[in-house]
């Protein structure tokens, strides 16, 4: 649940590769494919043996490396062919069979010292490290080695994701809240204050787009090129609107985090009141994101989207599993893998809802239909508008909940909903027909009205 804990344990598995290749030695590596904590390089080399030795060379330096050890990884090498799509399979089943042969968590090592129990963060691995809680200064606290690594790793590397890919941020230094009750906090949004968003994103079959359109090293290569290029271009972008926008700081500090960063995926945590416009601004950048490989072939790069809306001290461990089966929904509803589509949750009190997902989604949707619920990523921009025109035109929030009781009775609203909407503007008529459109149909709208009232600025 340590927020910096994650975050290091996340960039350090985003940074682990080019660690790794940095750390070889004996031959130059060259990366083809370099995702979140996976590394696909060539090498050339005359010596007998060189295949083995390299291998070693990388197994060691991850089995050493103080920060490195604390995870498990894999490695296998397979000798160049003619058939480049042969030898990656081959790697990956090698490395398939070996992590079935092997723990999925490195063992930590044993403490003698009966003072320290368990570390007091994970609550599992045994205790070394002496930590500060800034809850209860103190008082002495023990936590893990792996855990005290991370949660360093966590700090210092904080800003520098940001640096690294926003030359305003870097030049002007920009600081971050370390928390999520400082992104949170602002007496000023009304019931938003102390919420938050938690966004996951993850691209849309992009395994198999790779698997048919690269066939060839430099296909690879380029494809691994392509999305660095766009998710970097992305980020900066983004971070650049935060500068002119008081609401993405407090005090001066920005409020937002990254807790995935790297492959296919990413999470983001930001206050409620800019989930929807954060999540909306990446389907527009990445409306026209295509892959392009060297025969000018090509195909489109989408992803499915997760985001909950929760109290600031909701446990992010499961609200990042929520957020993860949302995007799997959307996913699911994708057949076509082409379409930016996304599901969201709202949690008012804290539910554990990933335990009976399916049934909870289901009594969510109006329409007892739970794919209702999930929409496109690029009609966010109209949701957005219709919304906030209804609101501006003063259509009564207190109406929706009782047209929804009557939908989801089976009895017939249209007579309040005409009652609702006389004497205000004839905007208000026009915008229930673009979310009869956008949010799947005339009952559905309704439920995404609600739960979207607040949470749409």
């Amino acid at each position: 649940q340590d927020l910096s804990t994650v975050r290091g344990g996340g960039l350090l598995m985003l940074n682990s590769v080019e660690m790794a290749q940095k750390n070889v030695k004996s031959v130059q590596l060259n990366g083809i494919s370099t995702g979140a904590s996976t590394g696909l390089f060539e090498f050339e080399s005359d010596e007998e043996g060189a295949e083995d030795n390299v291998k070693q060379e990388v197994i060691d330096y991850l089995n050493k490396d103080p920060q490195l050890k604390h995870a498990t990884f894999v490695v296998d090498v397979q000798p160049f062919t003619d058939d480049f799509i042969e030898d990656k399979e081959i790697l990956v089943a090698r490395n398939r069979w070996q992590q079935m042969q092997a723990p999925s968590v490195a063992v930590p090592s044993q403490s003698t010292d009966k003072d320290k129990v368990a570390c007091w963060i994970d609550g599992i691995r045994p205790a070394k490290e002496a930590a500060y809680d800034p809850d209860t200064p103190t008082e002495k606290k023990y936590i893990s080695t792996s855990v005290h690594i991370r949660r360093d790793y966590g700090r210092e590397q904080k800003k520098e994701l940001y640096y690294k890919y926003s030359a305003t941020a870097k030049q002007e230094r920009w600081k971050f809240v370390n928390d999520f009750d400082k992104l949170t906090q602002d007496t000023n949004k009304g019931n938003l204050n102390h919420k938050m968003a938690v966004i996951y994103l993850d691209g849309n079959g992009f395994g198999k787009i790779r698997d048919k359109l690269c066939k060839a090293v430099d296909d690879e290569r380029e494809f691994d090129k392509q999305i660095k290029d766009y998710r970097k271009k992305m980020f900066a972008d983004l971070l650049d609107i935060m500068k002119d926008d008081e609401d993405w700081r407090n005090a001066d500090k920005y409020r937002f985090e990254t807790l995935l960063w790297g492959g296919d995926e990413l999470l983001w945590v930001v206050p409620a009141w800019k989930g929807w416009e954060t999540l909306m601004f990446f389907y527009k950048q990445s409306v026209d994101w295509i892959f392009k490989n060297t025969k000018r072939e090509e195909l489109p790069l989408t992803h499915a989207g997760g985001m909950v809306f929760c109290h600031h001290n909701a446990p992010i461990y499961r609200i990042k599993n929520l957020a993860h089966k949302l995007s799997d929904s959307a996913k699911a509803k994708d057949k076509s893998k082409n379409k930016n589509l996304f599901a969201y949750q709202i949690l008012e009190s804290f539910d554990h809802v990933s335990h009976n997902f399916d049934d909870i989604r289901k009594r969510l949707s109006t329409d007892e239909n739970p794919e209702s619920l999930i929409l496109d990523g690029n009609d966010m921009k109209n949701i957005q508008e219709s919304i906030n025109d209804l609101k501006g035109n003063e259509f009564p929030k207190n109406k929706l909940h009782k047209i929804i009781k009557l939908i989801e009775s089976g009895k017939n609203a249209d007579d309040v909903i005409k009652k609702t909407i006389k004497g205000l503007s004839g905007n208000s008529e026009s915008n229930l027909l673009k979310l009869k459109e956008t949010c799947n149909g005339d009952k559905s709208k309704w439920g995404h009205i609600a739960d979207l009232w607040d949470y749409i600025v």
